[in-house]
C-alpha cells in the first residue's frame, strides 16, 4: 500500500493536484505512521501530510549531523530541544537523556504529544512554549527554571497562526524552579537564535553541548549568523560539526 501510494505521490509531485489530493487524502484516511533511525536510535511518528512523511525519512537532510549530535550526548545529561516542533529530534534525544521539548505552536504542540505517546520508551516532557528575552511590562505569570534562573510566561501573537503562543523567558529569579538547567540543547527557531541564546546570559557558559540551526537571512535584529557563531565561541563553545541545508547553517557545538 505504502509502496503504490509513493508512486502516486512522485507523480503528482510539483502539480496543481499535489496540495488538492495530499489534503485530501490525509484528510479521509488521517495520519500514517512511519519509523526512521538514526545510529543506533529509532523513533515513530506520525504524519499528517506528504511532506511531513517522507521529511522523517532523512529527517529533513538532518540525519548525519543528528547522529554526531546525539553520540555526543549522555545519558547523564538534561536535554532540552527549543523549537521542538512535531518531535522528530526530541523522540531521539528522549531515548538517551531525559528531555524537555519546547514547542510555541499549539498545533505542531499537539503533534509533538502525539509522536511523543507514539514512543513510550522516550522520555520527553512536551511544554507548549518558547523561550526568549524578558519584556517586564507583558509578563502575566512566573515559573523557576534552575537553580538561581527564572522565567516569565508571556502571550505572544502569531500572524503566521493567527492566534496566541507562550514564550517563557529566562531571565530573573523564581522559586522552587520547574525545569532543571540543561546540559544539552538543540536549538532550531526559525529566525529566533539571538532571542534565544541571549536570554541565557551566563548561563550558557555552563552548557556542554549545542546544536544549533542558524536560519540566515531570517535572524531578527541586529544579529547575523556570524556574529551569533561568535558569541558562542566567546561562551567557551568549540565546533563539534557543521552542516550547510538549502540557506541554512547547523553547527554542534561543545564546551571546551
Amino acid at each position: 500500500m505504502n509502496r503504490i501510494l509513493n508512486r502516486i505521490g512522485e507523480a503528482i509531485k510539483g502539480t496543481s493536484l499535489e496540495p488538492i489530493l495530499d489534503q485530501a487524502f490525509y484528510t479521509v484516511v488521517g495520519p500514517r505512521e512511519i519509523s526512521t533511525t538514526v545510529g543506533d536510535y529509532t523513533g515513530t511518528f506520525a504524519a499528517h501530510s506528504s511532506r511531513e512523511y517522507h521529511g522523517v525519512q532523512t529527517l529533513d537532510d538532518e540525519k548525519e549531523i543528528t547522529e554526531t549530535f546525539l553520540s555526543h550526548l549522555s545519558e547523564d545529561d538534561i536535554a532540552w530541544d527549543i523549537g521542538a516542533n512535531v518531535g522528530w529530534h526530541a523522540i531521539l534525544m528522549g531515548q538517551i537523556a531525559p528531555t524537555v521539548a519546547f514547542e510555541p505552536n499549539p498545533r505542531s504542540f499537539s503533534k509533538l504529544h502525539r509522536n511523543i505517546c507514539l514512543n513510550p520508551t522516550c522520555d520527553v516532557v512536551p511544554v507548549c512554549a518558547g523561550l526568549g528575552p524578558t519584556a517586564d511590562s507583558e509578563t502575566t505569570s512566573t515559573t523557576g527554571i534552575g537553580e538561581g534562573a527564572g522565567a516569565a510566561v508571556l502571550p505572544i501573537f502569531d500572524v503566521d497562526t493567527d492566534e496566541y503562543r507562550s514564550t517563557l523567558v529566562m531571565e530573573g529569579q523564581t522559586d522552587p524552579p520547574l525545569f532543571t538547567s540543561p546540559d544539552a540543547i538543540k536549538l532550531d527557531v526559525q529566525g529566533l537564535e539571538s532571542d534565544v541564546l541571549t536570554s541565557f546570559g551566563e548561563q550558557l557558559d555552563t552548557i556542554r553541548l549545542l546544536m544549533v540551526e542558524y536560519h540566515k537571512g531570517r535572524i531578527v535584529g541586529d544579529w547575523t549568523a556570524e556574529k551569533l557563531h561568535e558569541y558562542v565561541c566567546n561562551s567557551g563553545f568549540s565546533v563539534v560539526e557543521t552542516n550547510i541545508r538549502r540557506d541554512d547553517v547547523i553547527r554542534i557545538y561543545e564546551q571546551t
